[in-house]
């Protein structure tokens, strides 16, 4: 273990010996018997843990939870963006839905092309009244000219 990595261990886990992670405690504190720049790594960590144990710990006052839960309760809700709502929407949260929402949404605009594309085709070949009327009239006069002959 080199000096960096003890400074680190320290800082994370304090001066006592007994804190430090079991697989780097040997490295460490064979390191501490030959370099006293760990030394004095481990006394300054060690004055700040005897420091902090002797701190006194005060509880919060009942306003101050109120108000700490009001800010909680009022906080406005994440937004996300449209995308991912789609996103959401299309694939699901669960596994069933993971299965029909696919293919609910792509079935959906298939099915509503191919009925679209039926009805205009129908009102494509259906005549309008004028052109009944016109071919109505057309017949009338070629029926009349057959029957005449």
């Amino acid at each position: 273990m080199d000096i960096k990595h003890f400074a680190q261990l320290v800082e994370t886990y304090g001066g006592h010996p007994d804190n430090w992670k079991e697989e780097k405690r040997h490295a460490a504190l064979d390191l501490l018997k030959t370099s006293s720049e760990a030394q004095r790594l481990q006394q300054n960590a060690l004055k700040l843990d005897n420091l902090l144990d002797q701190s006194i710990c005060i509880p919060p006052s009942p306003t101050l939870k109120t108000r700490i839960l009001e800010q909680v309760t009022t906080m406005p809700k994440v937004k996300i963006d449209i995308w991912q709502e789609f996103m959401q929407w299309i694939f699901g949260t669960n596994s069933l839905e993971h299965i029909w929402r696919p293919a609910v949404a792509f079935g959906l605009p298939l099915l509503l092309g191919i009925w679209l594309g039926l009805h205009l085709a129908a009102n494509d070949i259906a005549p309008s009244e004028s052109e009944l009327l016109q071919q109505e009239e057309i017949a009338l006069l070629v029926l009349s000219d057959t029957m005449m002959e």
